[in-house]
Order: structure tokens, then C-alpha cells, then sequence
């Protein structure tokens, strides 16, 4: 609980958090923070664009923002997914070719959604800084 009331007042006195999750610890200041986000602990796959394999996908699509601070590629080790916030706040996307692997199995199946996911930055904000969380959705 410490933890999470340093990160919490880091934030509110102008600090910038870059959120990582482990499949599911994230979550746990997301709540305390108040921020509507949540990883939703399904794992991004790309069978043509990636580090090694498909559990790596490298994301190159990146928002103007992004693009001018230099970044031209990001690999993810078993990135995931996050949910409650919207695709107008992306700010970088996977293949056409990528899916969020909901059964576990490493195929795509009809039923995983698929295609440009992305990065996303939650709508919501603790104290007058905002709570970035860099995963594709």
C-alpha cells in the first residue's frame, strides 16, 4: 500500500508515470488512482511483425506526437490489452495482422479481436498530471 501512495502523490506533485503492467499488478493502481483504465491481462499477438516470435510484437505506428520525440519502434514482451478508454487517445498501433489471443492458444480464431490495436492514454488523471499506461489494446 506504501507503493501506492508514493506513485499517487509522485503524480499529483507534476510527476509523469509510465505504468507497466505484469499481467495484472497494474491494475491495482489504476484503482487506487481513480483512473477508469484496466489491463485486461489478454495477450497481444503478431504473427508478421514482431521480436523472435509472436508473443514480441513490435509496434511502428506511432501517433505525431510520438513520432517527433524520435521512438520508431517499440518491441513488447508479452504485451496485453487495456480497456476503458478510447481509441481517439492512441498513441500507437499494432499490424493490421495482430489479435489479442483470448483463448490462450496462440491462433487467431474469429472470435479474438484483431488488427490495429493500440497504445492508449486513459482519459482520466490524478491530480494535475496524467497517468500514462503504454500497452496496445
Amino acid at each position: 500500500m506504501d507503493e501506492l501512495i508514493q506513485m499517487k502523490q509522485f503524480v499529483e506533485n507534476g510527476g509523469e508515470l509510465i505504468l507497466m503492467d505484469d499481467f495484472g499488478y497494474g491494475n491495482s493502481f489504476l484503482e487506487y488512482a481513480g483512473v477508469p483504465a484496466r489491463f485486461d491481462n489478454t495477450s497481444l499477438l503478431d504473427p508478421l511483425f514482431n521480436y523472435k516470435n509472436e508473443y514480441f510484437p513490435r509496434i511502428l505506428d506511432f501517433s505525431a506526437g510520438v513520432t517527433g520525440s524520435g521512438i520508431k519502434l517499440i518491441a513488447f514482451n508479452h504485451g496485453t490489452a487495456l480497456s476503458g478508454v478510447s481509441q481517439s487517445q492512441a498513441l500507437a498501433w499494432s499490424s493490421s495482422v495482430s489479435f489479442l489471443d483470448t483463448n490462450q492458444n496462440g491462433n487467431w480464431i474469429q472470435a479474438n479481436p484483431k488488427g490495429r490495436l493500440w497504445w492508449r492514454r486513459p482519459s482520466a488523471s490524478v491530480g494535475a498530471r496524467s497517468t500514462w499506461c503504454p500497452t496496445p489494446a
